[in-house]
């Protein structure tokens, strides 16, 4: 299928905007857009187009949901035309050309092939973030033959991290050998509670004794707390009374302190340092009332001492201006002097010049001698003239001789040149030759290659272990089949497995056996743990004790009573006698019952302990027995994997080690048929070499006398036959070239002697004009030019000193007009202002005026400065008096506050209030601390309790409650052991609620171990059908992918890498490497840098792509600017394989980059290659390679 036209009706920034691919048989189209022009949009819409806008399409900033359209036309690979509209919408989306018909999605699906928009972007869609992708799984993979080969064909570029996450999660879920995965933990759980619900047994006789021994034990215990309570509470009001006795006395006395100040006015905490800091305030503006006073006396004063010349300041502008004009008048002055001798100097000059040109002439008669402008020109004119004639007739004469010289040589190395040989039945031999190529290179490539190719298979059957005559051999070896293989590394694995499993089960038994040893041990040491069998046999011995002792006092006593007696004595020491060894059987057969009793726990546990023991024990036994069956099972299995490759002589390892072996041994077997092909070109090639090589013979012979012995190498011959016909092109096109030489520099020289005619007219013709031109200036026709610009240019200096004689002289004539008047206008300020200085000379008496000027001006600025100050000290006095006001009525309001007619009573009154709040703060703290130890009641009431008290009986009546209390509590201490034990003890008996909680435990512990089984049977299945399914497809794909790969990565590497190889690494994995040229060295793609690995997911990408398109409905393929880490040989070889690729399917290329669009023009065939140019107004221009 190929896209011929996408037009942006409305989508994104684009309105109606035409992508017209119809160009060409498939095409190269690159479509090139800057930031900003919408490129990532268009990509997006070409998507979209076909399999329709997303529900929240981001590309509504300019055109709403409901008006979006994206036009299409695709024509399939029969011919077939599809034209439609892709809208924005839930349903009917697909529409016909006038947006109106709704069309089938499945007259779409048609052109698609049956491909989803999933499977197209990940096929037939790259992007520079999935390429680097692609490369980094490469890497990390470790060159995986089966993952590269899966992940370009199927275009997931994650395929080694999807691979991960499934055992990753199926491990989470259950191991073989952990503990903390949810179904191990979920198998331990379910174990614990079945045994719990084994261990739990009931005695309904027993239960009733002890429930009612705990009933007993909770009243007793009800009367000691509430008799406890009232001790305590009666304990703690005396405690809290004796506690408070000095505060209640202290209180007492600072009621008493009260009474001396109550009546002071309680003033607020800051009063004390407002009025410190307000008599402070006063004193400071009454100091600052006083320096405002003196300053304006000495003001007033300075102010009267001033006298201002007035007359000086109104003409202070006039007496400024004829100061500022004394410095030019000056400056004018010193230059008049000057000017005098330069003008004396420029007479003297043109008198000199004058002379030397006509003695007979003054300077007043010097306008005689003035040469006009055109006559000057002309002499200059006509001396340039003479120059260039005589320096070409010149360089002509010198031509000539050179000329002369060289056709002289020219005809002596015609002379000396040999004949050359007629070479034309030879270059036609070496040219048919030369389009047959290097054979003798090709037969020595193909020998190293066939020579390579066995020593390859030679060092893989090394490495496979086997030692064979030849490596044809290699083809007959009674390989199992993968199925075979399959079936046993299951039937192994199921083997190991379970003798694993039982080892593990058998370990863990033993284990914990040897815990509860521990345990029983533990609570042997601690003290002996009785048991109700102890009992049982404590009490049968009294029961003895007293038949004995009942025989005695019935006089039953029967033979042998005596030795029964005795030993009975002899059982308890240190008694003597029957009635003391009963009284200890007696009391030992009680301690164990009151043992039992308060040892509950401890007994349960043991008893527990011993069960679970035995339990474990059969188990182990059971165990033992299925672990050596499981490994007589391994064994047997592990035999018959042995016999089935006992005919191949090979020891084999496991079968996955042995799958890797297998694999290996038929890449191997599979060289076996080229390694004979190339043996056959080989002879081929040897039978050309040697028809070519008589060939040459025969016509090198045919040439004459030249050395060859007849035993040459084929290319020795072609090289001799080459320098030959070189030596005769050589010699004939030197002979030309000297013939032609010569011909040019005979019309080289008649072309000189001509020129050398023309000059000497032309040296004639200017002597005729320049003997007219120099008499004018009184010279001869023989005078040269240098004389004649030199007479012009003495005139041309006469001529200007006499203009700058005159110019000087109208200089000083000025200066001394100016001076006069500067004169007047100083004498005029003189008289108005300083009749004194009308006598001195004008410069001095305008700095005197200056001067007193300067004078008079800094008393008017003193003047002007008293009068600022006095202003500004007489608003200062104001603002002081009105704060010193301020004050002395904050004062009054705090006397009035106080209650004081001045404020110097204010400090007393301070103390006075801070005495009373003072007294009143203690006085609230003791209240405090009375309602707290009161309990809640008032302190006058809790203070009328406390005098109630005879305060020196507290101590006595708190140490009596104190000891009764701790009665009490051991009393009830006891009472919680009994309640404690019997509650054990009953908690032990009835098991039957717990027995069902546990069951319904254990149930939903089962329930949610299926779901969890059920899950990682489904991760394991999907992890292995994946490598299955990556195996399948190496297996099927290998051949015809890694041979365009190798050409492919080849030609993107730039021949760094002369192709790919499959090796198999030190685990037996099939991988595949890089070979550099000549084979010299293999890369794994470990070592390769992050670009070249790149390079080679994309090379199996294509080559991937392209056994698809061999079977397939082709699809464009979609590239989004994967070049843009590529230098620039790299992207050119790329975009070459992507223009070979464009022959078999539609190559659209986006890209944000005009170079990557300039290096493709300069490289790419115009009828391959056809840009779009994507503008930022959302325009589209469209140039083909005919247009650049």
């Amino acid at each position: 299928m190929k896209i011929l036209q996408m037009n942006l009706m409305a989508f994104g920034p684009f309105s109606d905007t035409l992508l017209d691919f119809d160009s060409g048989q498939e095409g190269l189209h690159m479509v090139y857009g800057p930031n900003e022009a919408g490129k990532s949009t268009a990509l997006r819409a070409l998507r979209q187009m076909l399999y329709g806008i997303p529900h929240n399409s981001p590309d509504n900033f300019v055109h709403p949901y409901p008006r979006l359209r994206i036009g299409a036309t695709l024509r399939r690979d029969d011919g077939a035309i599809l034209e439609f509209i892709r809208r924005k919408g839930r349903n009917n989306t697909l529409r016909g050309p006038d947006d109106a018909e709704v069309l089938d999605e499945a007259r779409l699906r048609t052109f698609l092939g049956g491909v989803d928009a999933p499977l197209f972007s990940t096929m037939f869609g790259i992007d520079h973030a999935r390429l680097v992708q692609g490369g980094q799984e490469i890497i990390q993979g470790g060159g995986d033959i089966g993952q590269i080969l899966f992940a370009a064909g199927s275009g997931i570029s994650d395929f080694r991290k999807v691979r991960n996450d499934l055992l990753a999660e199926a491990e989470n879920l259950f191991k073989p050998s952990g503990k903390r995965p949810r179904i191990n933990e979920a198998i331990s759980s379910l174990k614990q509670k079945r045994k719990l619900i084994r261990d739990i047994q009931l005695s309904s006789q027993e239960w009733e004794q002890h429930d009612l021994a705990l009933k007993n034990a909770r009243e007793k215990k009800q009367v000691l707390e509430k008799e406890l309570e009232e001790k305590d509470r009666e304990c703690h009001r005396l405690e809290r009374i004796r506690d408070s006795l000095p505060a209640i006395a202290r209180r007492k006395e600072l009621l008493e302190d009260y009474k001396t100040c109550e009546d002071a006015v309680l003033l607020p905490s800051d009063f004390a340092k407002r009025r410190r800091d307000t008599v402070k305030k006063q004193q400071i503006e009454e100091h600052a009332l006083a320096r405002t006073l003196q300053n304006l006396e000495e003001i007033q004063q300075g102010l009267e001492k001033l006298a201002v010349p007035e007359s000086l300041i109104r003409n202070a502008e006039g007496i400024g201006q004829v100061y500022q004009e004394l410095g030019s008048h000056r400056k004018a002055m010193k230059d008049r002097g000057r000017l005098e001798g330069l003008l004396s100097g420029a007479k003297s000059e043109a008198g000199d010049i004058l002379r030397g040109l006509r003695r007979d002439l003054t300077l007043d008669q010097a306008d005689q001698l003035r040469v006009e402008k055109a006559e000057s020109i002309r002499i200059q004119e006509l001396g340039s003239e003479y120059e260039r004639l005589i320096t070409r007739q010149e360089s002509t004469k010198e031509e000539m001789s050179k000329l002369s010289l060289r056709m002289s040589r020219l005809k002596s190395q015609l002379a000396k040149l040999e004949a050359p040989h007629d070479t034309d039945e030879l270059r036609k031999i070496l040219d048919k030759m030369q389009g047959h190529g290097d054979l003798e290179t090709a037969y020595g490539n193909l020998c190293r290659e066939i020579k390579k190719a066995e020593g390859e298979v030679c060092f893989g059957v090394r490495k496979l272990g086997i030692e064979l005559k030849s490596p044809e051999a290699v083809r007959d070896l009674p390989i199992p089949s993968p199925e075979t293989i399959d079936a046993f590394e299951q039937s192994l694995g199921n083997a190991e497995s379970a003798v694993q499993r039982y080892r593990s089960d058998k370990d863990e038994l033993e284990r914990r056996v040897v815990e509860i040893d521990g345990q029983i041990e533990q609570l042997q040491l601690e003290q002996e743990v009785p048991t109700e069998h102890d009992l049982n046999e404590a009490r049968h011995t009294r029961e003895q004790g007293w038949q004995l002792i009942r025989g005695h006092l019935l006089n039953t006593a029967t033979n042998g009573a005596a030795d029964h007696e005795v030993a009975f004595v002899a059982a308890f020491p240190p008694a003597t006698t029957l009635t003391e060894a009963y009284e200890l059987s007696v009391r030992h057969a009680d301690e164990l019952a009151d043992r039992l009793r308060r040892e509950a726990d401890r007994v349960a546990q043991k008893v527990s302990l011993l069960s679970d023991r035995k339990t474990r024990e059969a188990h182990l036994t059971r165990l033992s027995r299925k672990l050596k069956n499981a490994g007589a099972e391994l064994k047997s299995v592990r035999a018959e994997w042995s016999d089935l490759w006992e005919p191949t002589g090979i020891s084999p390892k496991s079968p996955r080690e042995m799958r890797a072996w297998a694999q290996q041994h038929a890449m191997l077997a599979s060289r076996i048929p080229d390694i004979r092909d190339r043996h056959t070109r080989a002879d081929m090639l040897m039978s050309a070499i040697e028809t070519q090589r008589d060939a040459i013979l025969r016509r090198l012979g045919k040439l004459g006398d030249l050395q060859i012995s007849g035993n040459e190498t084929l290319s020795h011959l072609v090289e001799i036959g080459e320098q030959i016909v070189l030596r005769s092109d050589k010699i004939r096109t030197r002979r030309k070239h000297l013939s032609d030489d010569l011909e040019q520099r005979e019309n080289d020289w008649e072309e000189a002697k001509a020129r050398a005619k023309t000059i000497d007219g032309k040296l004639l013709d200017w002597r005729q004009q320049w003997d007219a031109t120099v008499r004018r200036l009184g010279l001869g026709a023989d005078a040269t030019p240098a004389q004649a610009n030199a007479v012009t240019e003495d005139i041309k200096n006469l001529f200007t000193r006499i203009r700058e004689a005159d110019v000087l002289r109208k200089r000083i004539e000025g200066i001394d007009r100016d001076a006069r008047k500067f004169e007047e206008k100083v004498s005029h300020l003189a008289e108005q202002m300083a009749p004194d200085l009308l006598n001195l000379p004008a410069d001095q008496a305008v700095t005197d005026l200056n001067t007193r000027l300067t004078e008079a001006r800094e008393i008017k600025s003193q003047q002007q400065n008293l009068e600022k100050q006095r202003k500004k000290e007489e608003k200062g006095l104001e603002t002081t008096q009105g704060r010193i006001a301020n004050i002395h009525a904050e004062l009054s309001a705090m006397c009035q506050e106080a209650g004081c007619e001045t404020h110097e009573q204010l400090p007393a009154a301070e103390e006075r209030s801070a005495r009373r709040q003072e007294i009143q703060s203690e006085l609230d703290g003791i209240d405090r601390q009375l309602r707290q130890q009161s309990a809640g009641a008032s302190p006058d009431a809790f203070i009328r309790d406390a005098q109630s008290v005879d305060p020196d009986g507290i101590d006595r009546r708190v140490a009596l409650l104190s000891e009764e209390t701790e009665m009490l509590g051991l009393r009830k201490s006891e009472l919680d052991q009994v309640i404690g034990s019997e509650r054990a003890e009953l908690a032990r008996m009835d098991g039957s609620a717990h027995a069902a909680s546990l069951a319904e435990e254990a149930q939903g512990i089962l329930g949610s171990l299926e779901n969890d089984a059920e899950q990682y049977v489904r991760l394991r299945l999907a992890s292995e059908i994946l490598s299955q399914a990556t195996e399948t497809y190496r297996e099927k794909h290998q051949g015809p992918v890694l041979a365009r790969s190798d050409e492919l990565f080849a030609q993107m590497t730039l021949g760094s890498f002369e192709g790919l190889r499959v090796e198999v690494d030190e685990k037996g994995a099939t991988v595949l490497v890089g070979v550099r040229p000549g084979g010299r060295e293999i890369v794994g793609v470990e070592n390769m840098s992050d670009g070249t690995a790149d390079q080679l997911y994309l090379a199996t990408r294509m080559a991937s792509l392209e056994a698809c398109l061999e079977q397939n409905e082709a699809l464009p393929f979609v590239i989004d600017d994967i070049l843009i880490q590529f230098d620039d040989e790299r992207a050119i070889a790329t975009l070459e394989v992507l223009g070979e690729l464009s022959g078999k399917t539609q190559i659209i290329f986006f890209t944000h980059h005009r170079h990557l669009s300039e290096l493709a023009k300069r490289h790419i065939r115009e009828e391959i290659l056809f840009t779009h140019y994507l503008e930022t107004s959302g325009l589209v221009s469209y140039i083909s390679d005919s247009d650049r």
